[in-house]
């Protein structure tokens, strides 16, 4: 069984390297204002030749399509390549990769049900290989996951057995990912590690208040079955939201962190999941302006996700032929 590092101690001393190494490459092409002039391209095509001309491999399919997804999971393996060989400890930042695995295990448990290609679903950023993830499904040993994704990845398979709903696999494994994300974050006594993923479950659980919201009757009941816990607003903070409406949870927004998420009963979802995630990013901007410590690399590769991010959207704007002051309008503030 996955065995948890118990308050590790995390020398800033130790991150003098790699949080130089990682400064510099900040001031690379997508640290600098390379995003903007990307997102001005003129055309889908253009957009491409600037990021080919800026390092990005073009990587092409049987057609001769550009698959963007491939090109920007090497942009980001690239990133945590640079800090595997520049830390003392990758450990430290493996909370950072859960996510992947646990979509990785979502999608592996539901093609072997379904009898389907678990590969075309495999994201290439978590921590174990495509082949690791299909054998531990395939014989049922998930000893090398964290604790709870473990317990949570035997649980998903006898439930979906029984009711053959594929929410149960994602609600369990979601749950019990994001814990295992706090309980490593805290285990290396770093607040602002403990901090960045208390934010991330705050943010998810509120854009799930919202979405439920807007489903009508039963919202609460169906919130609750979504519900992350770990997080600084906890259940009676949402269970009052529920009872007291949306005015008195909006003025409750207003005077926090999340303030910009406050006038959730009148912004379109696309517009709150772009709020959130500045927030989210705004959280870890800070750790970034540190002269070197492991927050600094941690800041690092935080970025470099939403770096990510921004110029999956600018592509799918520019292939939609959008105006390139409305793709402005979306992008991530980095």
């Amino acid at each position: 069984m996955f065995l948890l590092k118990t308050r590790a101690r995390v020398r800033d001393e130790d991150y003098i390297y790699a949080s130089a190494r990682a400064k510099a490459r900040e001031a690379s092409f997508m640290g600098g204002d390379g995003m903007e002039r990307l997102a001005a391209m003129r055309d889908y095509d253009a957009a491409l030749r600037f990021l080919s001309e800026n390092g990005f491999e073009l990587i092409r399919d049987k057609e001769g399509n550009v698959n963007v997804e491939a090109m920007l999971d090497g942009y980001l393996e690239r990133a945590y390549a640079l800090v595997s060989e520049s830390v003392p400890d990758t450990d430290v930042f493996a909370f950072l990769r859960y996510g992947y695995d646990c979509h990785n295990l979502k999608s592996a448990i539901k093609a072997e049900f379904r009898n389907e290609d678990f590969g075309r679903l495999y994201m290439a950023l978590g921590r174990f290989s495509e082949k690791d993830i299909a054998d531990m499904v395939a014989k049922r040993d998930f000893s090398k996951l964290p604790r709870e994704m473990g317990k949570a990845a035997k649980k998903a398979i006898s439930v979906y057995a029984a009711t053959k709903d594929p929410q149960q696999i994602d609600i369990l494994l979601d749950k019990a990912c994001y814990s295992d994300m706090l309980k490593t974050a805290e285990s290396y006594s770093k607040k602002s590690f403990t901090a960045l993923v208390k934010t991330k479950i705050d943010l998810v659980n509120l854009l799930t208040f919202v979405r439920v919201l807007r489903m009508g009757q039963g919202a609460e009941e169906s919130f609750f079955r979504f519900f992350l816990e770990g997080g600084s607003l906890g259940e009676k903070w949402f269970a009052a939201a529920f009872k007291d409406g949306k005015e008195r949870a909006s003025r409750a927004l207003s005077g926090s962190t999340y303030a910009p998420l406050a006038a959730f009963d009148s912004l379109s979802l696309a517009i709150l999941e772009k709020r959130a995630d500045d927030i989210y990013i705004a959280s870890v901007k800070k750790e970034a302006f540190a002269t070197y410590g492991a927050e600094v690399i941690a800041a690092f590769l935080v970025k470099r996700e939403f770096e990510a991010k921004n110029i999956r959207i600018i592509l799918a704007a520019k292939k939609a032929g959008l105006d390139s002051a409305l793709v402005q309008e979306r992008l991530r503030v980095l």
